[in-house]
C-alpha cells in the first residue's frame, strides 16, 4: 500500500516535511535552495512570512534516508492509504504525470534507481574528506531539479480552484501537494 511520511515541526518556528511512497516512488519535494551544493538545510523559517510569499525552483528528493538526512531526523509517522481510496497504481500514475510535466524520465527516479544513486553518493561521501564531502554535487544524491513545478509554502490546490480540469502540478505548490490531492482521489 502506498505510504504518507511525515515529520512533524519540532516548534512552531520550524516548518514539518511530508513525502509520498508507493511501491514504485518515493516523492519529496523542496524548494532547490535548500538542497544546494554546499548549503546546509535548515528547518528554522525565522523569515517565513518572506518565504512563504515567493516562489522557489522545486527540487524532487527520491530517496528516503536522503530527507533523513535533509531533516537531521527520522520521521515521526508513517502511515499506509486506505488501498480503497486509492491504489499504489492511481498513485504512480499521477507521479509519472508530474515527472514528465517536469522533463523527469519516471524510469531514472524509480525505488531502484533512489536505491543505487543513495548508495553510490554515500560510498562517495565516505571516500572524501569531511570539507569536500559537504560539497558533492546533486548529481551525485538522488535528487533531481523540476523543469516547470516551482515550490512555494502557498500553494494553489486544483481541488480549491472552480476548475478541476489543471493538474496540480501546473502551477506552484508545497511539499503537502501529492499527500493533500491524493486524499481526495476515488479508488
Amino acid at each position: 500500500m502506498p505510504k504518507i511520511v511525515i515529520w512533524m515541526p519540532d516548534d512552531e518556528d520550524q516548518p514539518g516535511h511530508v513525502a509520498i511512497a508507493t511501491n514504485a516512488y518515493y516523492v519529496s519535494f523542496w524548494p532547490a535552495r535548500c538542497l544546494e551544493k554546499g548549503r546546509k538545510v535548515t528547518r528554522t523559517i525565522s523569515n517565513a512570512a518572506v518565504f512563504a510569499l515567493d516562489v522557489h525552483k522545486g527540487c524532487l528528493v527520491f530517496h528516503q534516508d536522503l530527507d533523513k538526512e535533509n531533516e537531521d531526523c527520522d520521521p515521526n509517522y508513517e502511515y499506509e492509504i486506505d488501498a480503497a481510496k486509492v491504489s499504489n497504481e492511481d498513485l504512480n500514475d499521477v507521479i509519472e504525470e508530474f515527472l514528465r510535466y517536469n522533463e523527469i524520465n519516471p524510469e531514472d527516479v524509480t525505488l531502484a534507481k533512489g536505491e543505487e544513486k543513495y548508495r553510490e553518493y554515500k560510498q562517495l561521501e565516505a571516500s572524501l574528506t569531511e570539507d569536500i564531502a559537504e560539497r558533492i554535487e546533486d548529481y551525485w544524491k538522488p535528487v533531481k531539479s523540476l523543469a516547470e513545478t516551482e515550490y512555494s509554502i502557498v500553494t494553489e490546490l486544483v481541488s480549491s480552484k472552480d476548475d478541476d480540469s489543471a493538474p496540480f502540478y501546473k502551477s506552484q505548490q508545497s511539499c503537502v501537494s501529492l499527500v493533500s490531492t491524493s486524499s481526495k482521489w476515488p479508488g
